[in-house]
């Protein structure tokens, strides 16, 4: 029982160091050109986009595609933390955000 509590004292610690606007500075600080010119991303991402078009699964290949949309869509519109927000920029989150909800509830309830 002892081991079991030690995991969660370090999952809450992780929870507490890792909150939303941590992981929205990290997302910001990331050299993207370099991780789009890796080959490696290259070769485990056409690896996974492969199984999972082999195997057929179209509703998780949809949600990968969706939650890479989202880290852009989060990237161009939200400013950094600190800084006040333009309204036409909320507007543009929402609408994303909203579509690519769309498209996602769409996929897992309509199209089966």
């Amino acid at each position: 029982m002892g081991g079991l509590k030690e995991y969660w004292e370090h999952f809450v610690s992780f929870l507490k160091k890792y909150d939303a606007a941590h992981i929205m500075e990290i997302l910001r600080e990331a050299d993207w050109n370099s991780i789009l010119t890796n080959p490696l991303a290259w070769i485990a991402s056409f690896f996974l986009f492969g199984v999972m078009i082999w195997k057929k699964q179209l509703k998780m290949l949809v949600f990968v595609c969706s939650m890479a949309a989202f880290v852009a869509l989060l990237q161009t519109t939200l400013p950094p933390s600190g800084e006040s927000m333009e309204l036409s920029r909320i507007l543009q989150f929402i609408g994303g955000s909203a579509l690519l909800a769309g498209v996602n509830l769409y996929f897992l309830f309509v199209r089966q």
